[in-house]
């Protein structure tokens, strides 16, 4: 069962990407769009209407990665139980070990997206 209400950021460099991905979750889920940043740097300082319970986003930008963005933005809302995705082009075995270090639940490959979304934010949701 897909949980409603749930306030989400897309953090990823690629625009289309990002307006894709928005319009996939506004006409699938009844989810709230609270914040859109186009790096790590933008996601950090940026005020969101609501703190987010799930962050999408992508490992490679410039400036903070995706990984020091999770880190950072984790331990700013450590009572939130903030859940980060990565969304990214690869996703080994590797490479999810040291996401998960890093404050990650999971990854969604890109091609993907639209199929493995959902289904990887309820399996988040769930523990």
């Amino acid at each position: 069962m897909m949980k409603d209400n749930l306030k989400i950021a897309i953090v990823d460099d690629n625009k289309i990407f990002r307006a894709g991905l928005r319009f996939f979750i506004e006409t699938n889920t009844n989810w709230e769009i609270s914040c859109e940043a186009s790096s790590g740097n933008e996601f950090i300082e940026k005020r969101c209407m609501n703190i987010p319970n799930i962050v999408f986003m992508d490992i490679n930008m410039p400036g903070l990665d995706g990984l020091q963005t999770a880190s950072h933005y984790i331990s700013k809302y450590p009572h939130h139980n903030i859940k980060v995705i990565a969304i990214t082009m690869h996703c080994s075995q590797l490479l999810l070990q040291s996401l998960k270090e890093h404050g990650f639940m999971d990854c969604v490959l890109k091609k993907d997206v639209y199929t493995e979304l959902i289904p990887t934010v309820e399996k988040a949701i769930a523990g």
